[in-house]
């Protein structure tokens, strides 16, 4: 659904994926998940079904990917954080997680800190048109959206994490596989749905090309 600004509002009716269970996870075969893959996942499936697959991937040495949607607040623990390699949030998400809402981004630091010191290593937190931060063991960089005229935020947080993976599996650094995951979130939210709106590799290249040079939001 979407209001009348554009943002995506979302009723999930879990079907099937509220059956997977934990037992799922375990007899899945040993290749399935291996050294040097990339495992992603979010929250639309039962919780100690992800908390399992997660603990699968990492005993494997994937990296783990996790999009806390929706948000649950289990996952600001040492527990789950121990296993996520990088945590996606947007706003709404890491207010939700870590207990505290906030309506500007420099009120977010210190619900940052807060994960970091519960065992988050990399997080980047999305922040829609104020573009996203990326925070490490390194410190914490910010850097603007692109400018495109909203139709639909619907599957604008799925295409970032999945265009995220894509380039993070071709050995691309953590900063360069954001901002071409963050140029594919803008080019799925000038259209409406959301996987017609998801944008191809040619798509996202051509965007960069048009725009690395041009004013960005600040």
């Amino acid at each position: 659904m979407v209001d009348d600004r554009g943002e995506n509002l979302i009723g999930v009716a879990p079907g099937t994926n509220g059956e997977i269970t934990p037992d799922d996870i375990q007899t899945l075969p040993e290749a399935m998940i291996q050294r040097g893959d990339i495992f992603v996942s979010q929250l639309e499936t039962p919780l100690p079904t992800v908390h399992a697959a997660l603990l699968k991937a990492r005993e494997a040495g994937a990296l783990t990917i996790l999009n806390p949607a929706p948000p649950q607040s289990i996952v600001a623990t040492t527990d789950w954080l121990s296993l996520i390699d990088i945590l996606v949030v947007n706003e709404h998400e890491l207010a939700d997680i870590a207990g505290t809402p906030f309506t500007r981004a420099d009120e977010a630091l210190p619900l940052i800190k807060q994960l970091h010191d519960s065992g988050a290593k990399a997080l980047i937190v999305t922040l829609g048109a104020e573009g996203y931060l990326i925070s490490t063991s390194e410190g914490l960089k910010t850097f603007p959206a692109f400018r495109v005229n909203a139709l639909d935020t619907v599957a604008a947080g799925d295409t970032f994490v999945g265009a995220l993976a894509s380039r993070l599996a071709e050995r691309n650094s953590l900063e360069a596989s954001a901002e071409w995951a963050s140029a594919a979130a803008a080019l799925a939210v000038t259209k409406q749905g959301a996987q017609p709106a998801i944008p191809k590799r040619s798509e996202v290249d051509l965007f960069l090309a048009r725009y690395r040079n041009m004013p960005r939001h600040s």
